[in-house]
């Protein structure tokens, strides 16, 4: 079975990256994606997956289902470029909010990022020892914006942008669902009823 991926034309050109956040989700994430953006980084966030539409949560879906479930070849480098062609090269960030709750292979993780990360080339955060500018932009050699550090992941941002965004969308394909599955059923319906009226 090929994977979509593979059906997606090969970037001309490939942007480096520049940071990459590695984190559990609902710890921050969004706030730092925002925060990115506001430095002039061009960030990619799962809100980016659902913003751009079935393709970008198709692949999503497939690098998971290939990465956890052995549903094809994982996603490495040539994958993602072609999926992240036009994001920037990297530094990364990564949180360990929560790490203690997660399963094994997540505290593995960090360990491997902190092993192969150069010197000097990874910030590791606590957030419950507070984040903001003052902490990523001495790392990322950015200087301190007069603007208040984004909180995008506050329930009631979250909430907002769920209704928002997330809902019409989660509505939308419910009822692209229900339509093909009610509309062929209702059809098999009426015929088996204008079958059993012609009968009598």
């Amino acid at each position: 079975m090929s994977r979509l991926i593979d059906r997606l034309p090969a970037p001309e050109k490939v942007r480096e990256k520049k940071v990459i956040v590695l984190s559990r989700s609902r710890v921050g994430t969004f706030s730092l994606y925002q925060a990115l953006q506001l430095l002039g980084y061009k960030s990619y966030h799962m809100a980016e997956s659902v913003e751009r539409g079935i393709l970008h949560m198709a692949m999503l879906e497939e690098a998971l289902r290939c990465k956890y479930l052995g549903a094809g070849k994982p996603y490495g480098k040539p994958e993602f470029d072609k999926w992240l062609a036009d994001y920037d090269d990297n530094k990364t960030c990564q949180s360990e909010e929560g790490i203690e709750l997660s399963k094994q292979d997540t505290v593995e993780l960090a360990k491997k990022v902190k092993a192969l990360s150069p010197r000097g080339r990874l910030l590791v955060a606590k957030l419950e020892d507070g984040f903001g500018w003052e902490q990523l932009c001495p790392f990322l050699g950015a200087p301190i914006p007069k603007t208040r550090y984004p909180r995008g992941n506050a329930p009631q941002e979250f909430q907002r942008l769920a209704n928002e965004v997330l809902m019409p969308r989660i509505r939308r394909a419910g009822l692209v669902a229900v339509s093909a599955v009610l509309i062929p059923a209702l059809s098999v319906g009426i015929w088996y009823y204008l079958k059993a009226t012609r009968r009598h």
